[in-house]
């Protein structure tokens, strides 16, 4: 779960959260955006629960969360090689903020669904790993 902020505090109000209580879980959906709340590098957590990661929910971090693939700080372009280059076979999935994807214009939306499925398949590296369309 992610970062949250109390008086520009960054806390953790979620157990699970906890170093080592991921590992209790046989199965697990990795968010990056949660990731770039912590200030994580999603490839090294990748790395460390990989066997675990059956989903991904994919989008960047800007301060914001939930922004689209390619428009934030987080190295998105090098994680989908990663898992392209590791053979994942679980699912992928764009998780945006509405406002991210400009959903209250239907083209502009459109657009940025595209171009979010575009940069995910330029950067995937495996021909196993495809996202649908």
């Amino acid at each position: 779960m992610p970062a949250m902020h109390i008086l520009g505090i960054k806390i953790n109000p979620f157990w699970f959260n906890r170093s080592g209580e991921l590992l209790r879980f046989p199965h697990l959906t990795l968010d990056t955006t949660h990731l770039g709340t912590w200030g994580l590098d999603p490839v090294q957590v990748y790395g460390t629960l990989k066997d675990r990661v059956v989903h991904v929910h994919l989008s960047n971090f800007d301060g914001l969360e939930h922004r689209s693939p390619a428009d934030g700080l987080l190295n998105l372009s090098g994680f989908l090689s990663f898992l392209g280059a590791g053979g994942y076979k679980g699912a992928v999935s764009i998780e945006c903020d509405p406002e991210a994807l400009d959903a209250g214009n239907e083209q502009l939306c459109l657009e940025a669904l595209k171009r979010a499925l575009s940069f995910c398949r330029a950067h995937l590296s495996s021909s196993s790993l495809r996202p649908e369309s």
